[in-house]
């Protein structure tokens, strides 16, 4: 079988053949399959957020709009990003945050200031060493993770993503349960459980969450194989009722700093 004319262009060309040009590209191929599939290992989304209004029974957005009457509109400027493997996961916005803004940020979307960490088992909310609490905690809460899946789809940018509707149950530190509705749009073709804030155990990326509060949407999205997910401080792990049961038992804020 004769050599093609390019191939006198390489000082190899003399121990080329049809059969190795075929095996090489094969070969090419196949490896860059399979350094596409390990940069895939983890992802990084980045969310928009839209507030929204709110439940109208929220004690919250009064307050926020006396004491902050930009923060809605100062919160629909920021984004957040969701780093994360097949078993783990961090959400954080991408801001340095006032004390103020943080306070109100924790009472319309979420405890998200300072990061959240999400697996099987739960979602995690670090708890500082300050005034009211003697030693740093994390507060271990229930993932969301009830799902409904239904046989709604839409296209979402790329990605053809399925609707999937939740209820979930919050008890504050007074012992009040307050019981939350979301829907997700999550991508099977993205083989990662997981979504903003504590919302995850889809078979695939949320893409899209609106809650009572807020909406996030997919923004951006890059994969990579390189670990990407900032590592969870080694604190004491305190489910949310035992907070909850010794926040109520110490009086509160006060108690707790004693």
């Amino acid at each position: 079988m004769s050599i093609p004319k390019w191939a006198s262009l390489f000082p190899f060309s003399q121990y080329i053949n049809m059969k190795n040009i075929a095996l090489y590209i094969i070969i090419l191929l196949s490896t860059g399959h399979v350094n596409a599939q390990m940069s895939r290992e983890y992802v990084s989304a980045i969310y928009s957020v839209k507030s929204l209004e709110g439940p109208d029974d929220s004690p919250f957005k009064e307050l926020i709009v006396n004491e902050n009457p930009l923060f809605f509109d100062e919160l629909n400027t920021h984004t957040f990003t969701l780093n994360a493997n097949a078993e783990e996961s961090y959400f954080q916005i991408n801001a340095t945050l006032s004390l103020n803004f943080k306070k109100h940020l924790n009472l319309w979307v979420g405890s998200v200031h300072d990061g959240i960490w999400q697996d099987s088992k739960g979602g995690y909310v670090p708890f500082h060493k300050n005034m009211f609490f003697k030693e740093p905690f994390l507060m271990q809460v229930p993932r969301a993770d009830s799902w409904k899946i239904t046989n709604e789809s839409k296209q979402i940018g790329e990605f053809t993503c399925i609707k999937a509707t939740t209820q979930t149950k919050t008890v504050n530190p007074e012992g009040k349960e307050f019981v939350k509705n979301a829907i997700a749009w999550f991508c099977p073709d993205l083989d990662y459980p997981f979504g903003p804030l504590k919302y995850g155990g889809l078979p695939g990326l949320i893409v899209e969450l609106q809650t009572e509060t807020v909406l996030f949407g997919l923004k951006s999205i890059s994969f990579s194989n390189t670990p990407n997910i900032k590592q969870r401080p080694d604190y004491k792990v305190e489910k949310e009722a035992e907070f909850g049961k010794r926040f109520r038992e110490q009086g509160g804020f006060r108690g707790l700093s004693k």
